[in-house]
């Protein structure tokens, strides 16, 4: 285990500012530490930040790439230069895709890390306190918190497994090998989507949500409300209404702060990763037409409301790889500092799963739910609710997020009612409908 974790902490501890001006996306040099060093209560702050950034680097880089996969963002822009982007917007991704391979190193990490906690916990368990030993002993507030966090990251990493990427086409899931070094030749088997969510669902509910004990954020029971949201979508992604809905009703309420994975306002490592793809360091991705043709859409007009939710920025106008038609490029406007803390999970997404719930079983009133949401942003209500319109409004509340890949998914695979070219696939039915697991794995795994 010590070399594979010395490997991985020199990935994700950052110590020397780089400069993004001339390279792009490299991590920073760092220092490192032994394997025994880090088997004390008092690195329990640095073991968890550790997961946490990769949480971070593995939400921001997930989210762009799928928001392209999907139809919110396309291929162009003053900086529109990778053609691994290019090769999202067409659904058509080499297996070579380093891209790709990028955001299944910071995934592996984040998996990695997260599990290694409870290993961690087992050896700090067994030392005294003047040895490195949890000075409260088992019900040390300190080990409660590691433990937290390898159960609620550990499953969100399957999550994100089994919701992003895939051995086919239309193929979810994920590798998970259990190696002592690199170099180890036992590689694990591929696992389905719907196994991966289990297990997500398993250690988020049997083992995160007992410790839920304000490690999130500020605020009696919020904890509990995060991991409740996130459990309606594992359930909501799969087609479960039913246990959908009941965790929803558990959820986040309206005047909880998003659950948000946090990014360093600095060149280098940790920055926000929408910075330097759609932003003012760089764009290589702009707003889907759809959002700009529609004026609401656009920034700087104080007749055009949805840009408090929606801020869209010009940035040039070029021809469309994929249509030759030319186009204006809008830019998106929420992230535009290095720092931008990314939404992971808000009450606003959890009115509106119980809004989309209820329209399909005829039940509740979810006009009032999707109203809340609009009245959140200072957005008049909406005098109707129907399918089409909370799959527009899930478009817009969850924009930049990855989501829509998803929403277009299970709208096409589980034929739910609404109009297909507003809300359905939108590529040919052969194309990539995950991101691909890459040449990587599929090289070093014989099982795969």
């Amino acid at each position: 285990m010590r070399t594979l974790f010395t490997i991985v902490l020199a990935a994700v501890v950052l110590a020397l500012p780089a400069c993004d001006s001339l390279v792009e996306d490299v991590d920073d040099p760092i220092d490192t530490a032994s394997d025994e060093a880090l088997n004390t209560a008092d690195q329990a702050d640095f073991l968890i930040s550790g997961v946490e950034g990769r949480f971070a680097s593995t939400h921001d880089r997930t989210g762009l790439f799928t928001s392209i996969l999907s139809d919110q963002f396309i291929f162009g822009g003053s900086g529109a230069t990778f053609p691994t982007y290019q090769q999202f917007d067409a659904a058509d991704i080499n297996l070579d895709n380093n891209s790709v391979d990028g955001s299944l190193v910071q995934l592996g990490e984040y998996r990695f890390l997260a599990d290694n906690l409870l290993e961690r916990a087992d050896i700090i368990d067994g030392l005294d306190p003047e040895e490195g030993g949890w000075p409260g002993g088992e019900a040390d507030p300190d080990r409660e918190r590691l433990l937290f966090t390898a159960h609620f990251h550990g499953g969100l990493a399957r999550y994100f497994w089994a919701a992003f990427f895939g051995r086919d086409a239309q193929e979810g899931g994920g590798v998970i090998s259990e190696l002592e070094s690199p170099e180890d030749p036992t590689r694990g088997d591929f696992i389905p989507s719907a196994e991966l969510y289990q297990d997500a669902t398993q250690r988020l509910e049997d083992e995160a949500l007992p410790r839920a004990a304000n490690f999130l954020g500020d605020g009696e029971g919020y904890d509990s409300r995060v991991i409740h949201t996130i459990l309606a979508r594992i359930e909501l992604f799969q087609g479960n209404l039913d246990a959908a809905a009941s965790y929803a009703e558990s959820g986040l309420i309206e005047g909880d702060a998003p659950f948000q994975a946090q990014y360093l306002d600095r060149t280098g490592g940790g920055a926000n990763f929408w910075f330097n793809a759609s932003g003012p360091g760089r764009v290589q991705t702009v707003a889907a037409p759809r959002f700009f043709e529609d004026e609401d859409y656009l920034d700087g007009d104080v007749d055009n409301p949805e840009s408090a939710r929606i801020p869209l920025i010009f940035n040039t106008t070029f021809n469309y790889f994929i249509t030759g038609e030319e186009i204006e490029g809008y830019r998106q406007g929420r992230y535009n500092e290095r720092g931008a803390s990314i939404d992971f999970a808000t009450w606003q997404e959890n009115e509106l799963m119980l809004a989309e719930i209820e329209l399909r079983q005829n039940t509740g009133d979810p006009l009032a739910r999707i109203n809340d949401v609009r009245a959140s942003h200072g957005l008049d209500g909406l005098g109707e609710a129907t399918l089409d319109v909370l799959f527009t409004e899930r478009d817009k509340e969850l924009f930049t997020l990855g989501y829509r890949l998803v929403d277009q998914r299970r709208i096409t695979e589980e034929g739910i009612d609404v109009d297909p070219e507003l809300h359905g696939w939108h590529r040919a039915p052969d194309a990539w409908w995950y991101l691909p697991i890459t040449l990587g794995e599929r090289n070093d795994n014989p099982n795969f």
